[in-house]
């Protein structure tokens, strides 16, 4: 489920474990402001497989 941030109440950027910034929502997060969903697929192993769509490096 992708949420565009501009949809989203205000995040609060935390520093995570490894040092960098992680975002956090602590509020409830309204599943009607998502703007795309895409079904993951189990692999033989049984593993979620990536649709190949999402599976490419940010720009």
């Amino acid at each position: 489920v992708r949420f565009p941030v501009d949809r989203l109440p205000p995040l609060k950027w935390e520093t995570s474990r490894g040092g960098q910034l992680f975002p956090h929502l602590y509020t409830r997060l309204q599943i009607a402001k998502a703007d795309a969903v895409w079904r993951l697929a189990c692999g033989a192993d049984g593993a979620p497989v990536m649709p190949e769509e999402l599976n490419h490096e940010p720009d």
